[in-house]
């Protein structure tokens, strides 16, 4: 495919909520399949369908089981046990007589009555659903990845490959109504599908809301549409970037891109996703929920950079067991006498269970090993402040005074440590992807530039020949 049929496509007019209303269709996925009048609504959050069956479909089915069994209606369908996760065999699919399009993994939620036109109404949940295109039936050569939730502009690579993203809307009055293309000329896989919209959201500043992926055959004409609907947008925006103060490149969106798929496909994969996904949904303005995810992100990055880079132990398990057996059995038995009787009981629990765990390697060292690996200095005062907040977070669930109870110069410093918690989050994503250039510091709301430092072989860059 050229690069100018690409551009074009990138460009198109995206088909959000096409109409597909009263077309003879049969649901398969019963003993018995449901035919009759279908309807498919589209909203930027959902899809659901609907038949509408004339004849006795119901009294077919009962008649259809075995003799002295019971069945609600809704088990002809499914399982109804209320909340039973739904396995792949909960759903089937409604096809239409004239063919062109098909709803998959449609899952029974509900059956009334209708008047126009009269009937029972089945109601469904739909997965996806799949519309041919002018070319359907050939080869796909490129697709195009519809987004709700963003408004922005740039060509880059992603994968090894040419990407354009493009704004299909223009100052939307909400973010849910904005429109994301992203076209690329070759066909992604699932994981890479992941981690182009983990990718983009984080750009954007905000989670997008999957809404389509269409395929183009080589001379740009549409093969199909699969309309797909995926988290809701979260809610906030925290821009990472700013075209004054710090300028997104091509450049920089390509690092991006490789580096959160590197993470993502490394022999043992980085959570890249949990870190930006909790610091994107630290955007609600709820300063104790807001800082909790910021806490999480972290925590989040560095017990995963441990895990494979760090140590959890300071000596290896085996000959910990006889040391800490020792460590026990040296306590006096006068000492324990000392303690309580009606606690005493807990109290050795404890004792047991903390000389058990203390091989284990400190949250605070497991933190700050990350950091020195990421050469992220943390040695100030303000960010020792600020990370100390995990403490109060993780052990109490919130913090202890309340932000009413704050005086104006505590509630800045509050503030302030916030957008710091915020610019370590970012700096972690940032050196793990091998980021190079600017971005917006949220302490300062300046400009602050990042340069890559040295990773672990599997999940750094290629030598650059």
């Amino acid at each position: 495919m050229t690069l100018e049929t690409l551009r074009e496509i990138s460009r198109r007019p995206a088909e959000i909520q096409p109409e597909l209303r009263n077309a003879e269709a049969r649901y398969e996925g019963t003993r018995i399949p449901l035919t009759g009048l279908a309807t498919v609504d589209f909203t930027r959050e959902s899809i659901y369908a609907y038949i509408v069956n004339s004849g006795e479909w119901n009294t077919s089915m009962f008649m259809s089981m075995e003799p002295g069994s019971m069945q609600q209606i809704g088990g002809f369908f499914r399982d109804v046990a209320p909340s039973f996760l739904l396995g792949p065999g909960a759903g089937g699919i409604i096809v239409p007589v004239g063919g062109g399009w098909e709803a998959r993994d449609a899952k029974w939620i509900g059956e009334g009555s209708s008047a126009d036109p009269p009937g029972d109404r089945f109601r469904f949940n739909i997965g996806s659903v799949v519309i041919d295109g002018p070319a359907a039936g050939k080869v796909a050569a490129s697709c195009r990845l519809l987004y709700g939730g963003g408004e922005w502009d740039l060509d880059t690579t992603f994968a090894g490959n040419t990407l354009l993203v493009r704004e299909l809307t223009d100052g939307a009055l909400r973010r849910e109504d904005e429109t994301l293309s992203a076209a690329i000329d070759r066909t992604l896989n699932d994981l890479e599908q992941h981690a182009l919209w983990v990718l983009l959201s984080f750009i954007t500043g905000n989670r997008l809301n999957s809404l389509a992926t269409e395929f183009y055959c080589d001379s740009g004409a549409l093969i199909r549409t699969v309309h797909r609907r995926g988290a809701n947008v979260s809610v906030g925006r925290g821009e990472i970037f700013h075209r004054h103060h710090g300028p997104l490149t091509s450049r920089g969106l390509q690092l991006l891109g490789a580096g959160i798929l590197r993470l993502m496909v490394a022999p043992q994969p980085f959570p890249i996703e949990n870190v930006i996904h909790h610091l994107l949904d630290a955007n609600t303005g709820n300063v104790d929920t807001d800082a909790q995810h910021l806490v999480l992100a972290i925590h989040a990055a560095f017990e995963a950079w441990n895990r494979t880079y760090g140590r959890n132990e300071w000596i290896e398990d085996r000959p910990w067991k006889g040391m800490a057996r020792r460590i026990r059995h040296s306590i006096s038995e006068e000492a324990y006498e000392a303690i309580p009787a009606d606690v005493r009981c807990e109290i050795v629990r404890n004792i047991v269970s903390d000389v058990n765990h203390s091989n284990r390697t400190t949250s605070g060292w497991r933190q700050r090993s990350m950091f020195d690996a990421l050469q992220i200095d943390v040695s100030d005062g303000d960010n020792r402040r600020a990370l100390k907040l995990r403490d109060e977070l993780i052990h109490n669930g919130y913090f202890l005074t309340r932000w009413r109870q704050l005086t104006q110069v505590q509630a800045q410093e509050r503030m302030d440590d916030i957008q710091r918690l915020r610019r370590l989050a970012i700096l972690i994503i940032l050196r793990l992807t091998a980021f190079e250039g600017r971005f917006v510091n949220p302490v300062r709301l300046q400009g602050e530039n990042v340069t890559p430092v040295p990773l672990p072989p599997d999940i750094a860059p290629p030598v650059e020949v």
